[in-house]
């Protein structure tokens, strides 16, 4: 039988100290478990969000004279074409403004014809 060296012994000795001194794993922590009889449920299906819907079809209206308006001619939500009469602007001041500009025409020839003789 052979001997085994005195640190052979010792690294022995250690070894089993140090297994001796594991200490066993702590358990995990069980959280509490309710048990209750399955029930069916109606369930609504709904989602809520913040967001934005565009139409897929869209028109932009823009007056081609400034005034006040004076008349819609549609009701709002009603549907209409191309080139039809929505609104009536301020027929009367737009009146004045066609007059003004034909006195403004007839002075200006009147003021060439001057000139040219």
């Amino acid at each position: 039988m052979q001997r085994l060296p005195p640190l052979g012994i010792a690294a022995v000795l250690l070894l089993g100290l140090a297994c001796g001194r594991e200490r066993a794993a702590a358990p995990p922590a069980a959280r509490p478990v309710i048990v209750a009889p399955v029930r069916a449920v109606d369930v609504e299906d709904r989602i809520e969000s913040t967001g934005q819907l565009l139409a897929k079809e869209h028109a932009e209206i823009a007056a081609e004279v400034g005034g006040r308006i004076t008349q819609l001619r549609v009701e709002e939500g009603a549907s209409v074409r191309a080139g039809d009469v929505v609104m009536e602007i301020d027929p009367e001041r737009r009146r004045l403004v066609l007059e003004d500009a034909r006195a403004r025409a007839a002075e200006a020839l009147a003021s060439l014809r001057e000139q040219e003789r």
